[in-house]
């Protein structure tokens, strides 16, 4: 009877043991299960990488993954993301690859986007960069796909700015001829300022895809991260998100011009 306590404490003993070194291995077999926190930088002040960074969630959200979101100036945050001070870009465009070695594209784009002129006092057709060659042009610092189409269509007359109010309130007093944008954010600018005699020449500027980046040391998580887009693309859900979130955006905006 005296031995039965020393026989329940070793039992208890090696049987946590045993319970302990079976969730050691488990931990260590299967790290994808446990659960992670990533930042990822994205440009400040852009509609269109408020609405990726959502839908980017949703794809983390899949891996069991959390996602936290800095939001930095254009240069600033590739600066960031290709050193490796965050894990990555929430959404940057194909030609940013060779540019940043450091930085790793996930191969399916989870996103598409439209770049627009907007103009006050001129209509045209706009057939590609080198029709802006006449005209003195604003644009927002950062913005890789313009810093491009500028050199491509050897613009000379361009205007630098800080964000799209700047931009938008430089055409509209008339510093400016044109201004280049993302259509959706362009729109929703005008829309906040309640300006509405600034509009979009046709047809888009500029048209493409656009792609996460992870920075290097997160390699073995591009083919899962790409897998996840592929279904969710496939599905349509990507689609319906991003619907639902630009939907959001336009009705927050309406409501708020509506109670000033």
């Amino acid at each position: 009877m005296k031995n039965r306590p020393r026989n329940r404490i070793l039992f208890t003993y090696a049987s946590l043991r045993a319970i302990t070194c079976t969730l050691c291995a488990l931990f260590l077999l299967a790290p994808e299960v446990r659960s992670q926190t990533l930042t990822f930088a994205r440009i400040e002040n852009s509609p269109d990488q408020y609405i990726a960074s959502k839908l980017l969630k949703q794809i983390y959200q899949q891996l069991n993954i959390d996602i936290r979101i800095r939001a930095l100036p254009g240069k600033r945050s590739l600066l960031e993301s290709s050193k490796g001070l965050v894990d990555g870009e929430v959404q940057r465009i194909y030609e940013i690859g060779p540019q940043y070695p450091d930085l790793i594209r996930v191969p399916t784009s989870f996103i598409q986007w439209k770049a627009a002129v907007f103009a006050k006092d001129h209509d045209f057709k706009i057939n590609g960069w080198h029709d802006l060659q006449n005209y003195k042009v604003a644009m927002i610092r950062g913005m890789k796909y313009a810093e491009l189409g500028i050199l491509k269509g050897s613009l000379q007359r361009v205007l630098v700015l800080d964000d799209r109010e700047a931009m938008m309130t430089a055409l509209h007093m008339g510093v400016v001829d044109l201004a280049v944008s993302s259509k959706f954010s362009g729109q929703l600018q005008l829309k906040k300022m309640g300006i509405h005699t600034i509009y979009p020449l046709s047809p888009p500027l500029q048209m493409g895809k656009l792609y996460h980046y992870l920075h290097k040391k997160h390699a073995t998580l591009v083919p899962k991260v790409d897998a996840i887009i592929q279904a969710m693309r496939s599905n349509g859900e990507l689609k319906k998100l991003q619907h639902t979130y630009v939907s959001r955006m336009l009705a927050a905006v309406s409501l708020s011009a509506t109670s000033e």
